[in-house]
């Protein structure tokens, strides 16, 4: 990713979405499309919100992911990392005027977005970028889902 760091958005965007898709192919040859079943890690009766259905997982995964965006507001406005980060943002040079290297920088969120990608469980056992299905809402399946089932 690092020969794209100046590049234009829409060039980084193109380039993360190759990347993901290499790794994804990489992935499905090296494990052979393999179908594991895992364990309910939260059983129980699913919980009615505002008339849709939600399963206990997903619930607790939003609940997860709200408290995380806190956490991570809090550490990106409060810290000397989140400083140099935001400096970053803004200009690479001026992050290099005061002793902060902007690579190592960009290494270290890209490791921290790779973790909570990691632990959150991403990228997920169907390919993301299925269009066919996102063109319908629906998942990798093609089947019937609850609104308010996120996939």
């Amino acid at each position: 990713m690092r020969p794209l760091r100046g590049a234009p958005p829409l060039a980084m965007l193109v380039g993360s979405l190759g990347l993901l898709l290499v790794v994804q192919a990489g992935l499905l040859l090296i494990f052979n499309n393999m179908q594991i079943s895992t364990p309910v890690l939260f059983p129980g009766a699913p919980y009615v919100i505002f008339g849709a259905a939600m399963q206990p997982v997903r619930l607790y995964l939003v609940i997860t992911a709200v408290v995380l965006a806190g956490v991570l507001a809090l550490v990106f406005s409060k810290t000397r990392f989140g400083i140099y980060t935001r400096a970053a943002a803004e200009t690479e040079k001026g992050l290099t005027l005061i002793g902060r290297s902007p690579e190592r920088i960009a290494a270290i969120n890209w490791v921290l977005g790779s973790a909570i990608a990691g632990l959150a469980g991403w990228p997920p056992h169907r390919p993301v970028l299925s269009m066919p299905a996102a063109a319908k809402g629906r998942g990798g399946d093609g089947g019937h889902r609850p609104p308010a089932q996120i996939d």
